[in-house]
């Protein structure tokens, strides 16, 4: 499911014309970046490039380097929300990458575009989430610059449940990620401790017992080297990473921690140049014997969810499931495996549903590795 064409085509056409000429392309140019545009959803596109804009403008990126972005990697401009998963209780969506939970409030008269977030597309696609006070029941964070599932609930009681399961680490969640470097093992658990603060965006990893405890298992599925243009050549690997806590930035210090910072992080990987940060939260299970019987009816109200992990008695089959492969064309636009693809123990069939079309798996075994 797409973002909502609020223009028509017709308009919106000429917006990323007008666009792209601010942003100093040649003719020439503009005709190719035209074509690039065209490969995607038309307002998705259009709001992409407002916010290379306003880049521009704040200076953060030069005219040259928008335009370069846009020419080399014109994944860019792609912005797709869908639902993966929706019962009677439940709506599990996909979010974008560089997308926030929920837009900032602006002052009055300040200079920036209007963002899109996750709440304003449930506002306009799926009410049920929706609150009497107008907001939406989104169960847990995803970083703005992370892709991937996201759980929401259709009524207090859900909302609750679901906060309950994160809360006692029996929520099943696979992210993917790529990492610069060939890792010398093949699995690998990662305890390093956090030093959490609400004071600073930058999180930190820190020896000192007043760090919060975190855990993570990275597993490879296979070492290759980018294709991106800006690291063309360099190796690189995909990996699976499971986290057992629910640490602010977590994945992302951890694997900076050992030396295989994500490709395009720019906070804990110093990488500027890649398109986006390629942590994805490729798929979620909730054990569904708590959810039955919680009914729509009820005050409004929402939860936000805790720690991630495993930990349930519930049989493989009763389980709420969602999964967003990985897009576009499993990351093959940016990286190419050396070796065999390889999926991890727990999900036999990771690398068909994820990177491709193949076989249905359920995420056995996080359970077992979480205790």
């Amino acid at each position: 499911m797409l973002l909502c064409r609020l223009h028509p085509a017709r308009e919106v056409q000429q917006r990323m014309h007008t666009q792209l000429q601010q942003l100093g392309s040649t003719t020439e140019q503009n005709a190719a970046l035209l074509q690039h545009c065209a490969a995607y959803d038309p307002q998705g596109a259009a709001t992409r490039l407002e916010a290379l804009l306003h880049a521009v403008r704040s200076d953060v990126l030069t005219r040259r380097e928008a335009v370069a972005l846009i020419s080399e990697q014109p994944e860019l401009l792609e912005l797709d929300f869908g639902a993966v998963h929706e019962d009677e209780q439940l709506l599990l969506v996909h979010k974008p990458f560089q997308v926030r939970m929920s837009a900032p409030s602006r002052p009055a008269g300040a200079d920036s575009p209007d963002e899109p977030s996750l709440h304003e597309w449930l506002v306009g696609t799926h009410p049920s989430v929706m609150t009497a006070a107008g907001t939406t029941r989104v169960c847990h964070n995803l970083d703005y610059a992370t892709s991937g599932v996201v759980a929401c609930a259709k009524s207090e009681g859900a909302a609750r449940e679901v906060g309950r399961l994160f809360e006692a680490r029996k929520a099943r969640k696979l992210y993917a990620a790529l990492v610069f470097g060939h890792p010398a093992w093949e699995e690998r658990n990662i305890s390093a401790r956090i030093a959490v603060t609400a004071r600073k965006f930058r999180q930190s990893v820190t020896k000192a017992s007043s760090g919060k405890a975190a855990r993570t298992t990275a597993t490879v599925a296979a070492r290759g080297r980018l294709v991106l243009p800006p690291h063309r050549g360099k190796e690189a690997s995909l990996l699976w990473l499971t986290p057992h806590t629910g640490r602010r930035h977590q994945l992302r210090l951890h694997m900076a921690h050992i030396g295989h910072p994500i490709v395009g992080d720019v906070t804990y990987g110093a990488d500027r140049r890649s398109y986006r940060m390629f942590l994805h939260a490729a798929a979620l299970e909730l054990p569904s014997a708590g959810l039955l019987g919680q009914g729509r009816a009820g005050a409004d109200g929402g939860a936000d969810g805790g720690a991630d992990g495993g930990g349930s008695g519930c049989a493989d089959d009763a389980w709420v499931r969602g999964v967003a492969p990985l897009a576009p064309r499993g990351w093959h636009n940016a990286f190419t495996p050396s070796e065999p693809l390889r999926s991890p123990a727990f999900w036999p069939g990771a690398v068909g549903e994820l990177l491709g079309s193949g076989s249905q798996g359920a995420l056995k075994g996080i359970r077992a590795a979480d205790r």
